[in-house]
């Protein structure tokens, strides 16, 4: 080969590289993210939903139409008011791949991505961790990922004048907005009795629940740090009691981690911090 068609060729490639395959407006491209969300990532809840309103008699063809289409309006109202500019390829990119773990979790294991789980993912020791990976999951994440990658990097997002992109997204959003009070009217009944028998599937909704549950963690964490312990008594002492029996105070403490996560008993992570000082 010569140097001409090496040349060539490398321009060639960077032309295909270079050039997005798809152009998309914005509101075309939030319109596929929510549906690919509703679809996709809630598939959980939508099966679980469905399996719920099954249970409830009297359940009318209107509501198993309005609850995918109310969790697109949702979706989409949301991406709607977040995803603005260039940031909008990066942001659902990282939503999107955080998601797959959800995702896999949810539909392998049936379990859900609340406070209780950010806490225990949060607060784990990596080599445990690790100990729930499996082929399987290791390739779930890896082709997710790698069609997430591949599929923005194949999209150009064309926006309008903000002005103009304004107005656009003021109507599809009040559009679907209308649309979306339509549907709860119509099936207000339905859907306050599933969500009001079926708490859980609100901790299913994708990506709401695992993002709610993580920026609480964190919050948490924050709140915690800035609060010191105090010891009112260091060495505390039985006070006497005029009658003739002791007084006697019964301090009850509850903890949910297991013995071995403890500091105390050589875990490698900082699980009990504040009271290290007193081990």
């Amino acid at each position: 080969m010569t140097a001409a068609e090496k040349n060539g060729g490398s321009k060639l490639l960077g032309r295909i590289v270079k050039r997005p395959m798809l152009a998309l407006s914005s509101r075309q491209f939030l319109l596929i993210v929510a549906a690919l969300y509703t679809a996709l990532f809630n598939l959980p809840f939508l099966l679980h939903g469905y399996a719920a309103a099954f249970e409830t008699p009297n359940t009318s063809i209107t509501f198993l139409v309005a609850l995918p289409l109310l969790l697109f309006g949702i979706l989409y109202l949301t991406f709607s008011a977040t995803l603005w500019s260039r940031l909008a390829k990066p942001v659902i990119g990282i939503v999107s791949i955080a998601s797959l773990p959800v995702l896999y979790g949810e539909l392998t294991y049936g379990v859900v991505f609340d406070n209780d789980m950010m806490r225990n993912i949060f607060e784990t020791d990596l080599s445990e961790a690790l100990g729930y990976l499996s082929v399987s999951s290791i390739g779930f994440l890896l082709a997710g990922s790698a069609a997430t990658i591949t599929a923005l990097l194949s999209i150009e997002i064309r926006h309008q004048p903000i002005k103009q992109e304004l107005i656009g997204r003021a109507a599809s959003t009040s559009l679907v907005l209308f649309l979306g009070l339509i549907l709860t009217y119509r099936c207000y009944g339905e859907f306050a009795a599933t969500a009001r028998n079926n708490n859980h599937l609100k901790r299913e909704l994708v990506p709401f629940e695992w993002i709610d549950s993580a920026a609480d963690y964190w919050a948490d964490r924050w709140i915690e740090s800035q609060q010191a312990i105090v010891v009112i008594d260091p060495a505390p002492k039985q006070s006497g009691h005029p009658g003739s029996l002791p007084h006697i105070t019964v301090v009850i403490v509850g903890e949910t981690a297991r013995a071995d996560h403890f500091q105390y008993s050589g875990y490698p992570r900082a699980t009990n911090q504040f009271t290290e000082k007193f081990e």
